[in-house]
C-alpha cells in the first residue's frame, strides 16, 4: 500500500509500535543514515540497508492493520562478507578461511595442511624450527636447542678430572672452530655452530 509506515526494529523487539528501532541507510555502505521509520512509494514498495542480523518489520498506517514480520534475515553481501565475531561450539569446515583482527581459541586446536604464522610456514611438531629471518622468540635472537649438538645418548654430566680441558681455536677471517678435544662434541657440529 502507498504511505505505509514501515518500522525496522532489533529481532527482540517487544510492543506495537515496536522497539527498539534498528539503524538503517540509504546506500549499501552504510554510510547514509535513513530515518526509521521510512515509508512505503507510490505503489507500496520500501526498501532499506542494514548490518546483516535478524529483523523485525513492521508495516502500519491508517486503514491498515498493523503486521509484524518477525524473524527477517539480512545476509552478508558474498562479494564482500563480514563478520564481527564467530562463536562455535562445533567445528568450522572450510575450503579457504581468510582471518583479519584477533583469532582466540579455548580448547585444543588441530591443522591439517600447513599453517603459515605472519607469513612463515609453522613447522609439523616432529619438525625442528627453520628460522628464516630475525625472529622474536624469547629474547633478541631465536633461542637455540643445544639437543641438536649433543651425540647420541646425550652428553655424559660429569667429566673425569683426568680429562683434559676442551680448549677451540679460530683463525682470523674463518669461520670454523678447531676443538683440541671434542669431549662430549658430536662430530662435525662445532665447526658450524
Amino acid at each position: 500500500m502507498a504511505g505505509a509506515s514501515v518500522r525496522v526494529c532489533m529481532s527482540a523487539a517487544t510492543g506495537q509500535p515496536c522497539t527498539p528501532l534498528a539503524q538503517i541507510y540509504s546506500d549499501s555502505a552504510q554510510t547514509q543514515a535513513l530515518a526509521n521509520p521510512t515509508s512505503t512509494d507510490g505503489l507500496g514498495n520500501y526498501n532499506f540497508y542494514a548490518a546483516p542480523g535478524r529483523y523485525l518489520i513492521e508495516i502500519s498506517g491508517p486503514g491498515i492493520t498493523t503486521k509484524q514480520i518477525p524473524n527477517v534475515l539480512l545476509p552478508s553481501d558474498p562479494s564482500t562478507p563480514t563478520s564481527p565475531s564467530v562463536t562455535t561450539t562445533s567445528g568450522i569446515s572450510a575450503f579457504s578461511l581468510s582471518l583479519t583482527g584477533n583469532l582466540t581459541v579455548n580448547g585444543s586446536t588441530a591443522v591439517a595442511g600447513s599453517l603459515s604464522v605472519g607469513g612463515l610456514p609453522v613447522p609439523a611438531s616432529n619438525q625442528d624450527n627453520q628460522w628464516t629471518a630475525g625472529q622474536r622468540f624469547k629474547g633478541p635472537i631465536p633461542w637455540r636447542d643445544i639437543s641438536g649438538y649433543m651425540p647420541p645418548g646425550g652428553c655424559s654430566s660429569t667429566i673425569a678430572q683426568t680429562d683434559p680441558p676442551t680448549t677451540g681455536t679460530i683463525s682470523s677471517g674463518s669461520s670454523t672452530l678447531t676443538v683440541g678435544n671434542a669431549r662430549d662434541f658430536k662430530p662435525g657440529v662445532a665447526s658450524r655452530y
